[in-house]
């Protein structure tokens, strides 16, 4: 019985460790994940107000508008499921 309380006392310390560890490194992640999606968002955006203006696409405005409300939807709730 007092081996068992022993090395339960022990491996209890690297466990802790191991989840501290974890959740941090999922926090930094998601943090960088969040500035790429930004970036890729905000190129996104720029080239498709450029094409709107040049007249190159196809697409209606309200189209661009529901994509880009669709996006920032879907940007918005990845990115706040990592805080």
């Amino acid at each position: 019985m007092g081996d068992f309380v022993f090395f339960r006392s022990i491996l209890s310390y690297p466990r802790k460790r191991i989840d501290e560890f974890g959740i941090e490194l999922l926090g930094n992640m998601m943090a960088w994940v969040d500035s790429i999606a930004l970036i890729l968002m905000t190129l996104w955006v720029l080239i498709q107000g450029f094409r709107i203006v040049t007249g190159r696409s196809r697409d209606s405005m309200m189209v661009l508008v529901t994509n880009m409300a669709r996006a920032a939807l879907i940007v918005s709730v990845a990115t706040s499921m990592a805080m």
